[in-house]
């Protein structure tokens, strides 16, 4: 069986359209996917079930993150901005 999108699964055999769960925040699962891949830096994902990078959202003016798979955005410290 071959997960939706929006879900993931690397049990071998497996019969549900559920797989192993949905993707979780912070990350995007197209169809087929054994793993769930992380939203890229600059992005997040605040939900869970996104099935591409394109639903990962850019982090809002004033906020960043540096690092892939997050769920929220950080401010930007003091004395610093985050190139759009």
């Amino acid at each position: 069986y071959t997960c939706d999108a929006g879900y993931f699964g690397n049990t071998s055999d497996l019969q549900l359209p559920t797989c192993t769960d949905a993707c979780p925040k912070g990350s995007y699962c197209p169809r087929g996917s054994a793993t769930a891949i992380k939203c890229a830096e600059g992005t997040f994902g605040p939900e869970e079930g996104f099935s591409s990078a394109a639903e990962c959202v850019d982090c809002p003016e004033g906020k960043f993150n540096s690092q892939p798979g997050q769920t929220a955005c950080a401010a930007c410290p003091a004395g610093t901005f985050q190139r759009l």
